[in-house]
């Protein structure tokens, strides 16, 4: 190494090549280092690098084993119900085997009991027992069925609960079952014997007396039959013959006619019923506000329009009439033996008719109101005839004082004290008014007087002067009633047991169904009776449910609060509750039956009366469909339509449901303008309104009925309409034309010429013909003037020009060649034209433009 050394240094140049691979050396050096240090960073990225990815590899193996977790949960959850529901299926299919098997066996016994002759009915089952009844009350023993065969019923071991066993679980669900099928079998079995017994007492076929049950008794058979007020029976007369039911018939009519004369012999004129006052007159004339005031209510204002829609009662008892009466000194409050008063007020309309002579049936004295301001109007005139018809007594109220010129009011007086201290010039004027209606009563041949100075009762009428804004007479009116009633009506007020009553409305009501308002004039109604009255579909016997009365001085038509009550004595207005009240009439007497053979003989009597209310619901095969709140209002709003000549094909009573619609909708294909449902103060389906809406069904409802009159004018215009506008091409209007010779404008398409009209009508659109040169066809007049303006007609004597132009692919006719003006024009009408003028335009042509029809169409040659 020293020789290389000193070699080295002896070199020439030696020092500066040295030095060079020297720094040389140095800067290798250096190179490695950093790249070193880009190898150490790149490394330290990539183990970066490789650790991510490691977790992300192990997140996601993570993952998937966790969906796989899941997955392998979800199959064995699937596998779980899939058993489950195989397990449950054929658990059901087992269930229905078996209940196949008990229905199969059920039908095997029941063809066995068939074949045997000894197979009923529920309905037979019933009659079986009501025949018991029947054969008691004619004394005959018959045995206990409950006593005859004391069978025991099959017991079953409880059996132990296991989960794992759904056989157990079985068992308890059937056990009950046939439990209960052998209870049926033992009690079916009774009664087939217990039938037979009957079936041979009935005939007479019986070896002996048949032994009596517990409680029963041969000796007083009348007991059996004949019920406590307020117990109610039941029967049937499938199981009697036409033998059977006479002599309970007749039996039947003694019994009530004993009861009649029973009852009359005890009536007394010192226990008289409450007096029963119908209110009477004309539309507008206060019947209404004159009860409102009596009452302090305000009825008459929430009637819709303020008109009286239906009947209405309200009870008035005597503390009430001692407060009304107080400021009269003539009237002797303590003297008075009526018990109350029961006030009907009826509707004045001209289509409430029916329901005037419905209230006024059953009143024992009549308040006729009388507008002072107009003197007896028609309905009014129409009151008068039906109450002396009926020979009820009545009161006039001479109403609407208060509009006499200069009235003072003073209701704390009596009204003659108030006529006195009124201005000369009021008491002339009320004078001229009271002479007007003098002289209306005198043409109706009755004699009327002023209560006041009414000395002879028997030959003139009492008038009140009232006043129902003010309040004015109101005591004298109610004074004057009570007077009358006691004074000349006390044996007819007398009060008598039997049972008087009357069905007033058929209503609807939320909460109750249908129920019925009902006038007990005389007698007792209990809670329980069973009850006959009228139905549409034959006599309707039920079971009185419930017997609602409102407050006293209370409307019994206006929804409120209603006291139940257990006995109503009449003379009194109840609204009732029951079974099968649907298709019940009003107008027809009300019964109440004791047993069966009054039933029958009370449907007989009801049968008699109901002939002639079914007469005025007669439907049409073609027409409206009419619905209304109760009876009454549906047959006034019949009595409408049957005078304004519109049909009903269907009626009811109540909200509008769907199968209404679907009734009215048969109108659509048979007679599209009779599709239409006219409700009447009643509430209308949702579901019914849109049914009405996809079917082409007018639904038309109004709380009043005039309204309805009116909008069914209103549709039947707006279909004439439609109608004309649908077939004005085809309408053709009769006319004879003769051309002006010196008014000749233009002689080829369009044809202008003056013309004078000889005949008809002559309309723009009109075929124009001439029946001289064999109809030639000139074309349709496009327009009509006169003195340079259009006219849309021009009718006989009229002279006008016209412009005729030629139809689309004919030949234009030309003046002077095809025509002239030595030829007579004529409209072209046709077979078809004809018709469509009949039945949409035939109240635009005259008995003369007729005429002129019938001449053309021989013209024409028309058949």
């Amino acid at each position: 190494m020293a020789d290389v050394a000193a070699h080295t240094s002896e070199m020439p140049g030696a020092s500066a090549a040295g030095e060079g691979s020297q720094a040389s050396k140095k800067k290798d050096k250096k190179k490695p280092v950093k790249k070193e240090v880009k190898q150490t960073k790149e490394e330290a990225k990539e183990k970066k690098v490789s650790k991510q990815l490691a977790k992300i590899k192990e997140e996601i193996a993570r993952r998937r084993e966790e969906e796989e977790r899941i997955r392998r949960e979800q199959e064995e959850e699937e596998r779980r119900l899939e058993e489950e529901q195989r397990k449950r299926e054929e658990q059901e299919a087992k269930e229905r085997e078996l209940r196949e098997r008990r229905k199969q066996k059920e039908k095997e016994r029941k063809q066995r009991l068939k074949e045997e002759g000894k197979l009923l009915t529920d309905k037979q089952k019933v009659d079986r027992r009501k025949v018991l009844e029947l054969l008691q009350a004619r004394g005959i023993d018959v045995p206990d069925d409950k006593n005859a065969d004391d069978r025991k019923k099959p017991q079953y071991a409880k059996l132990k609960k296991k989960s794992n066993l759904p056989k157990d679980s079985k068992i308890e669900d059937t056990t009950p079952v046939e439990t209960k099928q052998t209870e049926e079998e033992s009690q079916e079995n009774q009664i087939l014997s217990s039938w037979e017994l009957m079936a041979d007492a009935l005939n007479g076929t019986t070896d002996g007396p048949v032994r009596l049950t517990s409680g029963s008794s041969a000796e007083t058979p009348e007991d059996d039959v004949r019920r406590e007020p307020g117990e109610a029976f039941s029967h049937s007369e499938v199981v009697l013959s036409e033998e059977e039911k006479e002599k309970l018939i007749e039996a039947a009519k003694k019994r009530i006619l004993e009861r009649h004369l029973t009852y009359e012999a005890n009536r007394s004129e010192q226990k008289l019923r409450a007096g029963v006052i119908c209110v009477l007159g004309h539309v507008d004339t206060g019947k209404t506000k004159i009860l409102d005031k009596l009452r302090n209510t305000n009825v008459q204002d929430r009637e819709a329009g303020g008109i009286t829609q239906q009947i209405g009662a309200t009870n008035v008892p005597l503390e009430n009439i001692k407060i009304a009466t107080k400021m009269c000194p003539y009237f002797h409050i303590d003297q008075l033996r009526v018990p109350g008063l029961l006030i009907i007020d009826t509707p004045g309309h001209e289509s409430f008719s029916n329901l005037r002579v419905r209230g006024s049936s059953l009143c024992d004295l009549a308040i006729l109101v009388v507008d002072l301001m107009h003197g007896l109007e028609e309905q009014t005139k129409e009151s008068i005839r039906i109450l002396r018809s009926r020979k009820t007594p009545f009161v006039v109220a001479l109403n609407k004082i208060d509009r006499l010129y200069g009235w003072n009011s003073n209701p704390t007086q009596d009204v003659q004290t108030t006529l006195k201290n009124q201005e000369q010039m009021t008491k002339n004027d009320f004078d001229d008014h009271f002479k007007k209606v003098i002289q209306d009563f005198a043409l109706m041949e009755l004699n009327v007087k002023l209560f006041y100075e009414n000395d002879n009762p028997d030959e003139f009428i009492s008038m009140v002067p009232t006043s129902a804004h003010t309040g004015d007479g109101m005591g004298d009116l109610l004074s004057a009633l009570c007077m009358h009633l006691q004074d000349r009506l006390a044996k007819r007020l007398a009060f008598s047991e039997e049972l008087h009553a009357s069905v007033m409305e058929v209503k609807e009501l939320h909460g109750l169904g249908t129920t019925i308002d009902v006038i007990v004039v005389n007698g007792y109604l209990h809670e329980g009776d069973t009850i006959v009255l009228a139905g549409q579909e034959g006599p309707i016997a039920t079971q009185v449910r419930g017997l609602l009365q409102p407050a006293p001085m209370a409307e019994l038509r206006v929804k409120g609060t209603y006291q139940h009550m257990k006995e109503i004595k009449g003379a009194q207005g109840v609204k009732l509750i029951a079974k099968d009240l649907d298709k019940a009439l009003a107008g027809l007497p009300l019964y109440v039956a004791t047993d069966m053979g009054e039933e029958l003989y009370f449907k007989e009597e009801v049968c008699r009366g109901l002939k002639e209310a079914l007469k005025a619901i007669a439907v049409a095969p073609v027409g409206v469909y009419v619905v209304a709140s109760t009876l009454g209002s549906l047959e006034s709003l019949l009595v409408y339509l049957k005078s304004v000549e519109i049909p009903y094909a269907g009626i009811n009573i109540g909200t509008v449901h769907k199968k209404d619609v679907m009734k009215a909708s048969v109108m659509v294909e048979r007679e599209p303008k009779w599709a239409v449902i006219l409700a009447f103060d009643v509430k209308i389906d949702r579901d019914a309104q849109k049914l009405a809406a996809d079917l082409n069904v007018r639904i038309f409802t109004s709380e009043i009925i005039y309204r309805l009159q009116t909008q069914m004018e209103e549709y039947i215009e707006d279909l004439k309409r439609g109608n004309r506008r649908k077939h004005r091409d085809l309408a053709v209007y009769p006319c004879k034309l003769r051309i002006l010779p010196d008014m000749v404008f233009n002689k080829r398409a369009p044809i202008v010429v003056g013309v004078h009209i000889e005949a008809g009508v002559l309309r723009e659109n009109t075929p124009i013909c001439v029946p001289s040169r064999e109809c030639v066809h000139l074309g349709r007049v496009f327009s009509i003037e006169f003195n340079h303006k259009p006219l849309q007609e021009a009718r006989t004597g009229q002279e006008v020009c016209i412009r005729i132009d030629p139809l689309d692919g004919e030949t234009p006719k030309l003046y002077g060649r095809h025509f002239d003006h030595n030829d007579l024009l004529v409209s072209k009408i046709s077979r078809e034209s004809i018709d469509v003028m009949k039945e949409h335009f035939r109240s635009d042509l005259t008995k003369e433009d007729w005429r002129l029809m019938v001449e053309l169409k021989k013209l024409l040659d028309i058949f």
